[in-house]
C-alpha cells in the first residue's frame, strides 16, 4: 500500500505496451483483410497481356486455354484536355459492356466514366462533372472530313465516382468507362462524320483493344502458355504478359500491408524493452 504510485507505474506501462501491439496488430490484420476484399469483390485479373494491336487469334487462343476466362480492354494513355487541372496524363481503360474481371468497386455515384477517389480529392472536378480527355486519333484518315484529320479526339465524359486499390501519388489517375459510352462519346466527337459511317465506330474500336485480361487459378502455368504462343508468332504483337503481383498498384498496396506487419513486430519490441527496464527498476526501488 506504501509503494502504491510505483504499482500504479508498473501496471500502466505493461497494459500501453499490450495495447501498442495489439493494435499495431489488429491494424495489420485489417488492411491485409481489406486487400483481400477488394480484390475478391472486384474479381482482379490475375494476368495482364498488353499488345501494340488486337488480333482476334490471340483473344481466341487466351480463352481456349484450360480454365481460362479472358476479357478484351483497351488501355490508352490520354492527355486531360482542361488546362486548368493540373494533370498531364490519364490512364483510360474501356472494357466491354458486361465485364466480369477487374470490375471497379462504386462508392458513390452511379455507372459511367468512373473515376479514383484520389483524382476527386485533388482536383477541382466533383461528382457529375464532364471530364474532358484527349486520345489517339485511331480513325485518322479513314473518311475526309476535317475531325478525323487531327491527331487527337477530344472526348467529354460525365464523370462519376469508383474507389481506386490504391492512391499513390506517383501514380497517373484511372478513368474507367465501358465501349458503349466509349464510342458514344467518339461519335459526339466526331460531329461532322457522315451518318453513314457512325454505325462502323463500334467496329473501328473493336480493333484498338490491346490488352487481354485473364482470370485463372494456374496464373504461372497459364503465362508460360501465353508467352511461349506469341513468341512462336510470326508477327509478334507481344508488349508484355504479367501476373497481377507485378502490377505498381499491387506492388504499393501490398508493401504497405507488408510494412504495417513488419511495425507490429519492431516498434512494439522496442516499447517492451523499455517498459521491462522500467518495472524491474520500478521493483528494486519498491
Amino acid at each position: 500500500k506504501k509503494e502504491w504510485k510505483q504499482l500504479f507505474s508498473i501496471i500502466a506501462i505493461s497494459f500501453l505496451s499490450i495495447c501498442l501491439f495489439s493494435g499495431l496488430f489488429s491494424n495489420a490484420l485489417n488492411l491485409s483483410a481489406r486487400e483481400d476484399k477488394v480484390y475478391h469483390e472486384s474479381n482482379m485479373a490475375e494476368i495482364y497481356v498488353n499488345t501494340t494491336s488486337y488480333d482476334e487469334n490471340d483473344y481466341a487462343y487466351i480463352s481456349s486455354l484450360s480454365g481460362v476466362k479472358a476479357e478484351r480492354r483497351i488501355s490508352l494513355l490520354a492527355s486531360n484536355a482542361n488546362s486548368t487541372l493540373n494533370v498531364d496524363a490519364i490512364n483510360l481503360v474501356v472494357a466491354d459492356d458486361s465485364p466480369s474481371l477487374s470490375i471497379p468497386i462504386l462508392t458513390s455515384g452511379e455507372s459511367g466514366a468512373l473515376v479514383m477517389n484520389k483524382f476527386i480529392e485533388d482536383s477541382k472536378y466533383k461528382i457529375g462533372d464532364v471530364l474532358s480527355l484527349s486520345v489517339p486519333n485511331a480513325l485518322k484518315g479513314v473518311v475526309n472530313v476535317p475531325s478525323l484529320n487531327k491527331d487527337t479526339i477530344t472526348l467529354n465524359f460525365e464523370m462519376y465516382h469508383c474507389e481506386g486499390v490504391q492512391n499513390s501519388s506517383f501514380s497517373s489517375p484511372l478513368v474507367y468507362v465501358n465501349k458503349s459510352l466509349f464510342v458514344e462519346s467518339i461519335s459526339k466527337a466526331l460531329d461532322d462524320l457522315p451518318d453513314l459511317f457512325k454505325p462502323y465506330i463500334s467496329t473501328f474500336v473493336d480493333g484498338m483493344f490491346n490488352q487481354i485480361i485473364v482470370g485463372c487459378d494456374n496464373a504461372d502455368t497459364v503465362l508460360e502458355q501465353i508467352r511461349t504462343y506469341y513468341s512462336s508468332k510470326d508477327n509478334n504483337n507481344l508488349v508484355i504478359a504479367m501476373e497481377k503481383n507485378s502490377l505498381p498498384s499491387y506492388q504499393a498496396l501490398r508493401q504497405d500491408v507488408d510494412q504495417s506487419m513488419k511495425l507490429t513486430f519492431v516498434f512494439p519490441l522496442i516499447f517492451f524493452l523499455v517498459s521491462v527496464l522500467v518495472i524491474i527498476t520500478t521493483l528494486s526501488q519498491m
